[in-house]
């Protein structure tokens, strides 16, 4: 094969794997971008209540109540509130993992 049949073959191997992650990339960020339209779709009632002829528990009660439900190690990650009266608060919690590598000194 000749140099340019090379460069050729190489120059359009290398643009498909670019192209294919170009499309994956685009791909996923259209569904993180639109996660609370398709988690609505899959699950609709996970996203919205029947709303109620009742106040709605203001954010400092609620924070208190989770607080008093899990332990010392989830710190409360998320807490998302949408406008609209239907809509359910969202609240994300993660466990704290602490991670120590024995080859870096620890500040003291």
């Amino acid at each position: 094969m000749s140099a340019k049949k090379i460069n050729s073959f190489l120059h359009l191997c290398l643009g498909l794997l670019s192209g294919l992650m170009v499309i994956i990339l685009s791909i996923t960020g259209c569904i993180y971008r639109f996660k609370d339209q398709i988690q609505n779709i899959v699950s609709p009632g996970s996203l919205f209540v029947t709303p109620e002829n009742m106040a709605r528990i203001p954010v400092s009660r609620l924070i208190a109540g989770l607080y008093t439900q899990i332990s010392a190690g989830y710190p409360l990650t998320i807490f998302e509130i949408w406008n609209d009266s239907a809509a359910s608060y969202r609240i994300c919690i993660y466990k704290i993992i602490e991670y120590v590598d024995s080859n870096f000194p620890q500040c003291q």
